[in-house]
């Protein structure tokens, strides 16, 4: 059995001259949430927790916001249901909501007074993309783009963050 990987710090500053940088890759489907905001393309994306080319009702889904800055969104032309690869930095942002806006989007939500006063600090992580490619082909299921926006209502967390 070999001993396990341990990973240290490196002595000095000076040790790091390249600008460290998280990455993310994704595979995913495009849900039916797509807009611009800050003349920027944004959308939701469904990414399977198990590779697979086929959602079924039973799959679980990780939710993300991918932000596509402007000159990588030109000429772009997305749907619901799109098979996506993207190369993306993550990038959060503080702000701060009422919980008279967070509970416009909660269904059958109680009525509370004051609730436009009584604010919350929230943080956001959206993913930006550095590359990005609409893959020619549609899911292997047909249902799958279906399911994927069907469920996207699931995700209740995304939705009252937007």
């Amino acid at each position: 059995m070999s001993d396990p990987v341990q990973v240290r710090p490196p002595r000095s500053s000076r040790a790091t001259t390249r600008r460290m940088q998280a990455e993310a890759h994704f595979i995913g489907f495009v849900t039916r949430k797509i807009w611009r905001y800050d003349n920027q393309l944004r959308f939701r994306l469904a990414v399977p927790l198990q590779p697979s080319d086929v959602i079924g009702n039973d799959t679980r889904l990780n939710f993300y916001t991918i932000v596509v800055p402007t000159d990588l969104s030109r000429g772009i032309r997305l749907q619901a249901g799109a098979l996506v690869n993207i190369m993306a930095v993550p990038l959060s942002r503080e702000y701060d909501e009422t919980l008279e806006r967070f509970l416009r989007h909660v269904p059958n939500a109680p009525v509370i007074e004051n609730a436009a006063a009584i604010t919350q600090r929230r943080i956001r992580t959206e993913f930006v993309a550095v590359a990005l490619t609409i893959e020619n082909r549609q899911p292997a299921d047909e249902d799958s783009a279906a399911i994927v926006v069907a469920r996207e209502s699931e995700d209740t967390n995304a939705t009252a963050l937007e």
